[in-house]
């Protein structure tokens, strides 16, 4: 089969006989109030801006989801939204003491970073998220174009839009501050945003534009908006729960209460170094794989002799190789890689997550923003390991009943999605466990 590429790229030719199915599927739309959208994490977008960090910055400020508002206004260091915004109100002021409690050694020379646990954009978008550093601001107004409107896009809104040499746009409106209960009257005067950096020991960070880009210092008590950044791929951190024994999972808030396990069966790093490849049902690595069934333990001269048609639909614990290979996790169902695939928005990132070099599938929960990594192991046929580096495919312990019995679910990890489908039995694939119950 032979895909021509209406950009004019080179065209790709496939085995048919290794393909299982063609999946289509729509690309999100590019714009969204008139900025640019390369994707998204978790349930928020973001705009690449091509900086040299590789960060990308949300389309739009917390407590909206659009550019053309200002959303919420936030104390420095608080991870809730209100009305109030005086020391008195402030999470961190001790009116006895008359002075911070958290924080108190930034100074302008040695500024001290928030917490994630302090981060609003962390704590309200995720781990993926967080408030830009007064350094991600500076590289934004260095690298991006920025110019005043007055009505952007004839929606009256006023602000700054940036256009950057990749031809991608931001938008960012006018927000003032709060001292009080209310917002500064002066819109259109001022726009101002909360960085992560302390400033002295009562103040904060502050980054805007009076008719020009700069930092200032602000109270923490004050009201600013935030517009949060993911950090550049080699700086995410897939989120690591808890360990049970010397395996690490992640709770990601699946209705099911599955845990995850954030490395593959063998692997020693997040690259899949080391990962095992297990023929369905067996529990111990080989080389060939014989695509004639010839190696497989549950193949007898036409016959699928275990989990055939009639045969059970999830593997024993003696037949699944998480259990057998760890002690204290099993190989997912193929419902829970199917609400894996759901209650997760996947992109593919490159240059280096979490020191892992090449493509990887990164998942972040749409329920509490917690990730997960897949590798691109590709699958072992033959004594041949094909796809290393653009796919991989991840067993389930569901058998299928359909014809002999020769197929089972498994997990194909692609470009931008995690996907359930029918593989052969004799296939060598990549196993992530999930805690067993």
């Amino acid at each position: 089969m032979v895909v021509n590429h209406s950009d004019g790229a080179d065209s790709d030719t496939f085995n048919v006989s290794k393909i299982s199915e063609v999946t289509f599927f729509e690309v999100e739309d590019p714009e969204q109030g008139g900025v640019t959208i390369s994707g998204s994490v978790g349930a928020y977008t973001y705009v690449d801006l091509g900086l040299p960090s590789g960060t990308k910055w949300a389309t739009y400020n917390m407590g909206t989801n659009t550019p053309l508002e200002k959303g919420d206004y936030y104390a420095w260091g608080e991870t809730e939204t209100k009305k109030s915004f005086i020391n008195a109100a402030y999470k961190y002021w001790d009116a006895d003491k008359g002075a911070y409690t958290k924080y108190v050694s930034g100074t302008s020379t040695n500024p001290a970073i928030l917490d994630a646990s302090d981060d609003a954009a962390t704590a309200n978008w995720g781990a993926a998220w967080c408030m830009p550093t007064l350094a991600q601001w500076e590289e934004l107004t260095k690298n991006v174009k920025f110019k005043k409107v007055e009505d952007f896009n004839e929606t009256g809104v006023s602000g700054w839009l940036g256009t950057a040499t990749n031809g991608n746009t931001i938008f960012f409106p006018q927000t003032s501050y709060s001292k009080s209960s209310t917002p500064e009257s002066a819109t259109k005067n001022y726009l101002y945003y909360w960085t992560s950096n302390s400033s002295t020991t009562k103040n904060a960070t502050a980054f805007g534009n009076a008719g020009y880009w700069a930092e200032t210092s602000m109270l923490r008590s004050m009201g600013l908006c935030i517009r949060p950044v993911v950090a550049a791929a080699k700086n995410l951190k897939p989120t690591v729960t808890d360990s049970k024994g010397i395996y690490d999972y992640v709770d990601l808030g699946l209705e099911s209460g599955a845990m995850w396990a954030t490395k593959n069966i063998g692997a020693s790093s997040l690259s899949g170094e080391g990962t095992m490849f297990f023929a369905w049902g067996e529990v111990k690595p080989k080389t060939k794989y014989a695509h004639d069934y010839s190696d497989y333990k549950y193949f007898q001269g036409t016959s699928i002799t275990k989990y055939s048609d009639k045969g059970d639909a999830v593997l024993l614990p003696e037949d699944d190789a998480a259990a057998a290979n760890t002690g204290v996790l099993r190989m997912p169902t193929k419902e829970e890689f199917q609400e894996l695939s759901e209650g997760c928005t996947w992109s593919q990132e490159e240059g280096g997550i979490a020191g892992v070099d090449g493509p990887v599938l990164v998942g972040v929960s749409k329920t509490n923003g917690a990730i997960i990594v897949f590798p691109y192991v590709g699958s072992v046929t033959d004594g041949e390991l094909d796809k290393e580096g653009s796919s991989g495919y991840y067993w389930t312990s569901t058998n299928i009943k359909e014809g002999i019995g020769a197929n089972a679910y498994a997990a194909n990890v692609l470009r931008r999605f995690l996907r359930v489908n029918s593989q052969a039995k004799f296939t060598g694939m990549a196993v992530r466990g999930v805690l067993a119950k």
